[in-house]
């Protein structure tokens, strides 16, 4: 995500989704070149940003650069302590939750959408079958715990 840049943002499909392309990079912390896609619910906000990026006279080629004009990467310390302040202001305690929660959540709520693991692993850009079958168990878990607490 630090290293995002506006060409890897694709237009939205029929689903309202917008496919995004990651390459590999340490800025990206992606060790595999893979698509995943913003949700829609989260499109007209990126997009919008996203025509504002492209307004921006040299405006660089990063969606999210450190400040309007720069071109430097946002600083990984800054998003994790913006991640950790939404959750205080969402009443979740921040002590246990960040970014790995987020990527944790997506990936849990795409197998429960889709039941696919192929597609989550893709999405998440994992290598192996066993990677995502993790979250397959966090999932399985998560139904436990409700039918439990509804009955």
């Amino acid at each position: 995500m630090l290293a995002l840049r506006i060409n890897q943002v694709g237009q939205p499909d029929a689903n309202g989704s917008v496919p995004i392309a990651l390459d590999t990079g340490a800025a990206n912390q992606v060790t595999r070149p893979h698509r995943t896609h913003l949700r829609p619910f989260a499109v007209p906000d990126v997009m919008d940003w996203l025509t504002l990026r492209l307004d921006e006279r040299d405006g660089g080629k990063l969606l999210f650069p450190a400040a309007p004009g720069n071109h430097a990467l946002l600083d990984a310390a800054t998003v994790y302590r913006q991640v950790k302040k939404t959750f205080r202001r969402a009443g979740l305690d921040p002590q246990r939750w960040g970014g790995r929660t987020l990527r944790n959540s997506f990936a849990v709520h795409e197998l429960e959408q889709t039941g696919s693991t192929e597609l989550v692993g893709e999405l998440m850009g994992h290598r192996l079958q066993r990677s995502t079958e993790y979250y397959q168990a966090a999932l399985v878990r998560l139904q436990r715990r409700g039918a439990a607490r509804a009955t």
